[in-house]
């Protein structure tokens, strides 16, 4: 009973440090250049059966010269964990923390393992990644409002949240898209980018109208079906989406390159001839310039890199690549209310005669 009672006190402790210090002990590290590594603590997750879940508050900044910068945020995939607080597949993205940052923005790359592990009963779906988003977001939003105790650091006037650029690799994508209209309140997500999205439950919710990037390499031994092009499908036959959209079929590209945490092979590689792949730092850089550019672009236009592009091009970044694009400005071709066929825009740029129908009748 004492051994309890003791306990009890303990966990009581430890809610009240949370409560008043906003996490638990906090041990940032320094990296190179502009980047820091955080640990803020310990923090709490409730899940949908109202289970508490305790994680560890880690990710890596990229902290920008300047004010009122866009805000980038990294989400990475599931990929194998042994502890959540270790499996540090967030750093895996620092050089694009690194690159975006030196670029001119306020970058974000959380540690989500949590959301994959088993540590603390099975997780549900994707509801732990949007919880660690909200309330990380949450953090740096006070910091850049002048909080310097939370990361250590002055970051106050240096992002803007009403441009919020996603980011997600592997599942992540997918949940980079959910995540889009699900962001505390008073933040704007103005473009996603999908790096190799698996489509790994049904679609819930209406998709964000703003500008869509999805990648999908086209020697993925993970997600071996390529999903991002049935998300890409989806999105230019849905009728209410009116933004931007484009699909980038990256040749000679695979899953793991994306991050460089990842060093094994991906898992279905024996269906392909890895002689072929494309070098990991020349995938990365890839992948580097399309997102600085996809950021720009949605910041200053409102629209995708290449929705004004034409004619599509077949090599960009110096690799060859396939493209789909969603412009956001074509009108339906032909509507044939009493026939078998519906032609309608999607990505095609066409005209009803270059279509081979006949012009159309003036009313």
């Amino acid at each position: 009973m004492v051994i309890f009672m003791k306990r009890k006190i303990y966990l009581l402790i430890g809610v009240l440090l949370i409560i008043l210090t906003g996490c638990g002990t906090k041990k940032q590290t320094s990296l190179e250049g502009n980047l820091l590594d955080y640990d803020l603590g310990k923090g709490t997750l409730m899940d949908s059966n109202g289970r508490e879940i305790s994680y560890e508050i880690q990710g890596v900044l990229g902290i920008p010269e300047g004010k009122n910068c866009p805000v980038v945020v990294l989400i990475h995939g599931a990929h194998p964990i042994e502890k959540a607080s270790e499996s540090r597949y967030d750093k895996g993205f620092n050089y694009l923390t690194q690159a975006l940052s030196e670029q001119g923005n306020l970058v974000i790359s959380m540690n989500v393992a949590m959301n994959y592990s088993f540590e603390d009963g099975e997780p549900i779906e994707n509801e732990r990644t949007r919880e660690i988003l909200s309330q990380q977001m949450t953090y740096l939003k006070k910091a850049v409002e002048g909080d310097e105790k939370i990361f250590g650091y002055n970051l106050s006037g240096v992002g803007d949240f009403s441009k919020v650029i996603l980011m997600g690799h592997s599942r992540g994508g997918y949940d980079a898209v959910e995540c889009a209209e699900k962001l505390p309140e008073g933040m704007k997500t103005v473009g996603v980018v999908c790096v190799a999205p698996s489509t790994y439950k049904e679609w819930e919710i209406p998709f964000p109208n703003i500008p869509i990037g999805i990648i999908i390499p086209q020697m993925d031994g993970d997600v071996i079906f390529l999903d991002g092009s049935d998300v890409y499908e989806q999105l230019i036959t849905t009728p209410y989406y009116k933004s931007t959209a484009e699909l980038i079929y990256l040749k000679n590209a695979n899953h793991g390159h994306f991050n460089t945490q990842l060093t094994q092979v991906d898992l279905g590689h024996k269906e392909f001839d890895t002689t072929k792949l494309l070098p990991a730092e020349k995938q990365r850089s890839f992948l580097t310039h399309y997102l600085m550019d996809f950021v720009t672009s949605a910041v200053t236009t409102g629209q995708s890199v290449f929705s004004s592009a034409s004619p599509l091009e077949s090599k960009v970044y110096d690799c060859d690549v396939l493209l789909r694009v969603r412009s956001g400005m074509e009108e339906m071709l032909y509507s044939a209310e009493n026939a078998n066929a519906l032609i309608c825009t999607g990505d095609v740029t066409a005209t009803r005669e270059n279509a081979g129908y006949p012009p159309e009748k003036k009313q």
